[in-house]
């Protein structure tokens, strides 16, 4: 099995289920005070929350693995320099693209159509266009931080923590000791 599946599952599983949890009290306490705690957030809202939070979970932890070879053999970079801006670009990329769901998501609890109330899809497009740049910066915000330098700098500590424990095992078969400054 290719590493980057059990990767996305786990790391989804652990995410999206405490990530759901949060929207389902951001779309109630910030949602319109005629919906607010008087029905339950929609299914199709789940269903948008969870694609948006599985589409930055693998940008953010198995896309750059993907995209570094290619930007390292497209620009002559290192290894090293092609990982780095691979971290630091796709989790914040794919917020272009799942902000619209998280808008259309928090939308359809705040205005639903009920009986015939005239809410249509070209009234949802217009909702999400006026929100849209907005949205979208303060989920780069969020991601930024959290996802991009984050990913590098976890990126960083685990692999000086293999090439410690290398050290280690090489000197250990040795018979050596290792001394820690």
């Amino acid at each position: 099995i290719p590493w980057f599946y059990p990767k996305f599952l786990a790391t989804s599983f652990a995410n999206v289920g405490l990530s759901l949890l949060k929207d389902l009290y951001f779309t109630r306490a910030f949602g319109a005070k005629s919906v607010m705690n008087t029905r339950a957030v929609p299914s199709a809202s789940y269903l948008l929350y969870t694609t948006r939070d599985s589409m930055t979970i693998f940008a953010s932890f198995n896309l750059p693995g993907i995209m570094a070879p290619h930007i390292q053999s497209s620009f002559g970079l290192s290894e090293n320099t092609s990982m780095i801006t691979s971290q630091l670009i796709a989790p914040l990329s794919v917020q272009f693209i799942s902000s619209p769901l998280h808008l259309l998501g928090m939308d359809l609890y705040n205005r639903p159509a009920i009986d015939g109330a005239g809410m249509t899809w070209k009234r949802r497009a217009d909702f999400i266009k006026k929100e849209y740049l907005l949205t979208t910066a303060g989920r780069l915000g969020r991601i930024l931080p959290a996802y991009s330098i984050g990913g590098v700098l976890n990126n960083s500590i685990r692999n000086r923590g293999k090439k410690f424990l290398e050290i280690a095992k090489d000197s250990l078969s040795d018979g050596k000791f290792i001394v820690c400054n």
